[in-house]
């Protein structure tokens, strides 16, 4: 399937001010169309309706952490690329994140750099996955 531009985003963050900040980072890329939401069961309904295929989650929540919500995003397999934003200074929550299909953790300190890297490795990604499917297209009709 080809992924078309622009590419969905789900932001989930229990922190208003934290959505803000992510979707005014994610504006920034005319690649990118973000949409930010507190609630772990909202997104995840927006995230199977609207084909989303990049996932900037918060890991501590109040109604579901951003674990349950990667795995729940994993079990769709959508291919949708999952990174972790934790203020959590933990190698276990890394580890664990990585182990269930995270693309990556955003450390909070480094947000604006993690971010801005998140959506450059997700953007070529996708322009990569774009090539591979035009590749094997071209050589079905030809063969």
């Amino acid at each position: 399937m080809l992924l078309e531009k622009p590419y969905k985003v789900a932001i989930i963050d229990d922190s208003q001010a934290m959505r803000t900040f992510l979707l005014n980072i994610c504006a920034q890329n005319p690649s990118f169309e973000a949409h930010a939401f507190e609630d772990g069961e909202k997104a995840l309904t927006y995230i199977e309706r609207e084909k989303v295929r990049l996932v900037l989650v918060d890991i501590n929540m109040p109604t579901m952490f951003g674990d349950d919500l990667l795995r729940r995003c994993m079990a769709l397999k959508l291919g949708i690329q999952v990174y972790v934003v934790t203020g959590a200074d933990s190698l276990m929550i890394a580890d664990r994140c990585m182990n269930v299909g995270a693309r990556g953790v955003i450390p909070k300190p480094l947000l604006l750099e993690g971010c801005t890297q998140a959506l450059a490795e997700s953007e070529r990604f996708f322009e990569q996955w774009n090539q591979s499917f035009h590749y094997f297209l071209k050589h079905k009709k030809s063969a």
